[in-house]
């Protein structure tokens, strides 16, 4: 979580700014093309990250778990959400606003680090999704 390194006031500060909901089986946590304007943070159960191809199939790119950061490269790019987050099981998630969170990131830049641990693991998870699928890259 990005909150372990921050001063204890510092976490205390953002996590006071934060919205914790419980969302039940099969509720989106967000849905592909809505404005990112939260980032949410798995407390507890899982979530499935999907993806809508050209063809309209809806592929299957991650399973988020506690501790998991969704929507982060959204957030950070400025647009819409690129896929969508389905709760496979109740959970808990912590709701943080962009600019709050953007604010966090720039008052405390140690948690730049979290966050990039988290990006990394979902690109990670993503090409091996792919690789699944046996998608060959075009190397020019």
């Amino acid at each position: 979580m990005i909150f372990k390194d921050l001063p204890k006031e510092a976490a205390r500060a953002a996590i006071e700014r934060c919205t914790v909901k419980s969302y039940p089986e099969g509720l989106p946590i967000f849905n592909e093309d809505e404005p990112a304007a939260h980032v949410y943070f798995l407390l507890s159960g899982s979530a499935s990250l999907n993806v809508c191809d050209a063809r309209g199939c809806w592929w299957k790119v991650h399973t988020a778990g506690p501790g998991d950061l969704l929507g982060a490269s959204a957030v950070f790019s400025g647009g819409d959400y690129k896929l969508c987050a389905i709760c496979e099981s109740s959970s808990t998630v912590v709701a943080i606003h962009r600019d709050d969170f953007l604010a966090l990131l720039s008052r405390f830049p140690q948690a730049y680090y979290h966050v990039a641990e988290c990006l990394s693991r979902d690109l990670a998870a993503a090409y091996q999704q792919l690789v699944a699928l046996n998608y060959q890259p075009r190397l020019n």
